[in-house]
């Protein structure tokens, strides 16, 4: 990691409008066909095959098609993903990101964290005073919304508590990519992605280490 040399690209403002993205699902060989016609686009893009999908990275369907894409242009990866398949993404060459994950989890009561992901109505959240992660500044936990608090509103399906959720995710999400493309600058990425990696393995939060 990464197997795709890291660029940082600057999409110019008489950028064309369209984007010319290479599908193919799971076969490389469509994937390469569907990335030759690129000529006028910008940015490129490339399509997760649907889920269950393989994993994202250099061995997937995505990292082989990144590198038949114009390395002076964004690459734009659709449906994904998961933290940890953006930064495996971004390992493969890719620059750019949609879904829905952020703002689907948290209308499932999930918060993504430096630490794993958070059930927020798990009983062990019942009397915590703190926010979801004591060093975000979203909304949410800037906001002094406490876990207990998000947990009652979400079991009286109170929507402010997807509300609450949505814009927290939004924003630790905002803060992986800068953290990301911050550490492709300082020539740091291998190391930075593998400590996220680890930190947010797992599907429900063990705790905040701190």
């Amino acid at each position: 990691m990464p197997s795709t040399p890291l660029r940082l690209v600057t999409v110019p403002d008489t950028a064309p409008p369209y984007d010319c993205e290479a599908h193919g699902a799971a076969c490389p060989a469509g994937r390469d066909t569907a990335g030759l016609d690129t000529a006028g686009a910008d940015p490129l893009g490339t399509g997760q095959p649907p889920e269950p999908a393989p994993p994202v990275g250099s061995a997937s369907p995505v990292g082989s098609a990144s590198p038949a894409l114009d390395p002076d242009r964004p690459r734009y990866l659709m449906g994904v993903g998961s933290p940890r398949d953006i930064v495996l993404a971004i390992a493969a060459g890719i620059d750019m990101f949609d879904c829905v994950m952020p703002t689907r989890n948290a209308r499932n009561g999930q918060a993504f964290t430096r630490f794993g992901r958070m059930t927020i109505k798990n009983a062990r959240w019942q009397r915590d005073a703190r926010p979801i992660d004591e060093r975000c500044r979203c909304p949410c936990c800037a906001g002094g919304y406490s876990r207990g608090y998000l947990r009652h509103l979400f079991l009286a399906r109170e929507i402010l508590c997807l509300r609450l959720l949505s814009l927290h995710n939004l924003h630790w999400y905002g803060e992986l990519t800068i953290a990301a493309r911050e550490a492709i600058t300082e020539g740091r990425f291998a190391s930075w992605a593998r400590s996220v990696l680890t930190a947010i393995h797992g599907d429900d939060a063990a705790d905040d280490p701190t």
